[in-house]
């Protein structure tokens, strides 16, 4: 029986092109956006594990002594929210899942990127956040997915897993996790229904 469903945030709740964001964000500060683009590439693990932190790349691309890490934490916030969309299908899709289930957010992300989505209150439809800057560890880790059922108290066979990468969904699995591949929302309900959940 089902009695938790675990989400992916981004392309499936949410959509957006960062690459642009980085755009909107190094014009601002005076900075070609190759540069913030690279060091998102060459460092993407260990901001995504939470070892490098923003302040770390305000240090790497020479941005330490332009202005105050906060106002750049808003310029960051604004550049992203700026390129950003939210799915209102699936936001209503929360409302009514939330009513019968318990739900948990189980997103890849840096600690910047967590602040757009606070903004856009998308935490507000969960019951748990996992957060990889937070644990320490990322999707496809199955240590990720065993941390959430830790942190839920739910066993894997009570939970189903969305997420639009085949490699997480296939983690999930690995673990005993109902995955269902996200392509889109009418496909989602489809595979919702054939897992016996209620909508």
């Amino acid at each position: 029986m089902v009695k938790a469903l675990f989400f992916d945030i981004h392309e499936v709740i949410t959509h957006g092109e960062f690459r642009l964001a980085y755009k909107t964000f190094a014009d601002k500060v005076g900075i070609s956006d190759q540069l913030v683009a690279d060091y998102h590439q060459e460092n993407i693990s260990s901001l995504l594990t939470g070892s490098l932190s923003f302040e770390h790349m305000l240090l790497a691309l020479g941005l330490d002594t332009r202005m105050d890490v906060p106002q750049m934490m808003k310029e960051w916030e604004s550049a992203i929210i700026s390129v950003m969309t939210v799915d209102e299908n699936m936001i209503t899709l929360l409302t009514q899942l939330k009513e019968q289930y318990v739900l948990a957010a189980l997103t890849n992300l840096t600690e910047t990127r967590l602040l757009p989505d606070i903004a856009l209150h998308i935490y507000n439809y969960f019951d748990y956040q996992i957060l990889s800057y937070k644990e320490g560890v990322r999707k496809p880790d199955v240590a990720f997915f065993e941390r959430a059922l830790e942190k839920t108290g739910f066993l894997a066979q009570e939970v189903i897993f969305i997420d639009d990468q085949v490699k997480n969904v296939a983690a999930a699995e690995s673990v005993g996790i109902q995955p269902i591949l996200f392509t889109d929302y009418d496909t989602l309900i489809k595979s919702l229904h054939k897992h016996g959940v209620v909508v």
